[in-house]
């Protein structure tokens, strides 16, 4: 649905005649990360730690494997420099800046087209004096630059500048929503009353925290979920995309887990499930379809929106007939794909020698799928669950795995709606 058509039928029905403030949930800055789409800045590091970051990506694999592969660099490796300076351990001066390194490096990105600059300097956290210089200096001559210092304070160097390179890498994808969104002509009148959502709170538009702005459906989620209930209860969201878990929503959290590893960033302590109902199943070594974890996104979509031809989680649970009363979805279902479905999972256990019924492997195909999750709300003594699909997953797993005593949040459909209503605190009314 394009954007401008979503927003004005927000607006018809949510039918709201005074608005104090509009908050902005950016989503899709997960995917651009996920899938590598930003862009990357030009990075600027102490001498001889030049590949240092790419030198430490983790390997997305858990299992062991004879041909291991670290993540996707969001990383140029042209547009790496460092500079002759250092810092100690505490932050007392080795080698001092060098003007002519930085006329230089000024004169080769711009010859580059560059715009974006991320400065990461050891112990900077200590002393941050030369990075200061840096990008003072840097944005004389009309660069965005982005410093590890001026992310959290860690005790990991890495995070610190993990922090400010993504906080480049991300930089022109939210400016880009934004810009889209201030365009609508709906919106035109309202613009001033516009702020973006972050892991540390609601912050301007013009916040140069980009990274953080991955968090900031986590942040409105815990703030509803306060508002509601004064216990330390545990709360799983299920969006149609993506998936988490917030322990304790009035604890924060100092880290981020990303696929590149801890970055750098505040937001409520939560944890993101390890899979989505859009991903799609492939087959394991042992002949069972089971859900694609390093997949992210929306496309194709699902079969039984009559887009995909994989079968994904969601399938599975239109087959088991679980998203029969779930509005955010219903529209789209496409309700003569049972049989594409069904010969979707078939192909995938061919190898088995086995032949199943329908019932049986859908029923073997989903309870694989929902083993991992049904692990982790067992360990909970009184989970809440929320969200567009957070009714289908309740029947499911009472239906799989018996548990009960999960309480269900109806009406908390949407961050969006939600916090309409429900945020505290003068930020919306």
């Amino acid at each position: 649905m394009p954007l401008e058509k979503a927003v004005q039928d927000f607006w018809q029905k949510a039918q709201i005649k005074d608005v104090s403030q509009i908050v902005l949930s950016l989503k899709g800055t997960q995917t651009v990360l996920k899938k590598r789409l930003g862009n990357a800045p030009a990075v600027i590091v102490t001498e001889g730690f030049e590949h240092w970051v790419d030198m430490n990506l983790p390997t997305p694999t858990q299992q062991f494997t004879l041909q291991p592969k670290r993540a996707i660099s969001p990383l140029n490796p042209d547009l790496i420099f460092g500079l002759h300076e250092r810092m100690d351990a505490k932050g007392n001066p080795i080698h001092k800046l060098n003007e002519k390194e930085l006329e230089f490096l000024v004169s080769k990105l711009k010859m580059s087209q560059v715009e974006t600059v991320s400065v990461c300097f050891l112990h900077s956290d200590k002393n941050s004096s030369h990075e200061v210089a840096v990008k003072k200096y840097f944005e004389e001559q009309g660069f965005q630059v982005f410093c590890s210092y001026e992310t959290e304070i860690s005790g990991n160097e890495r995070e610190r500048w993990l922090g400010a390179i993504l906080n480049g890498y991300l930089e022109s994808t939210v400016k880009d929503q934004i810009d889209q969104f201030h365009s609508l002509e709906t919106m035109s009148p309202l613009r001033d009353k516009v702020v973006i959502s972050t892991g540390q709170g609601l912050q301007p538009l013009h916040s140069t925290n980009f990274f953080s702005t991955l968090l900031g459906d986590v942040y409105l989620h815990s703030q509803v979920f306060l508002s509601r209930s004064s216990r330390s209860e545990s709360l799983f969201h299920f969006g149609l995309e993506g998936c988490h878990l917030l322990p304790n929503p009035k604890k924060l959290q100092s880290l981020c887990l990303t696929d590149l590893g801890y970055v750098s960033a505040t937001s409520p302590k939560h944890k993101v499930l390890s899979w989505s109902f859009t991903q799609p199943l492939k087959t394991l070594f042992w002949g069972m379809g089971q859900q694609v974890k390093e997949s992210i996104g929306y496309e194709p979509g699902p079969m039984c929106f009559g887009r995909g031809l994989q079968p994904t989680l969601l399938d599975l649970f239109f087959l088991e007939g679980l998203l029969v009363e779930i509005p955010a979805v219903t529209e789209f279902l496409n309700k003569k794909c049972h049989s594409r479905i069904y010969d979707a999972l078939s192909s995938m256990i061919k190898d088995l020698k086995q032949e199943f019924l329908d019932k049986d492997l859908l029923q073997s195909t989903l309870r694989l799928a929902l083993f991992e999750l049904a692990s982790e709300v067992s360990l909970i003594s009184h989970p809440v669950f929320s969200g567009p699909l957070a009714k289908a997953m309740k029947l499911a797993l009472e239906k799989h795995y018996g548990l009960e005593g999960i309480q269900l949040i109806e009406d908390f459909q949407f961050p969006s709606l939600a916090a309409l209503k429900s945020l505290k605190g003068g930020s919306l009314k």
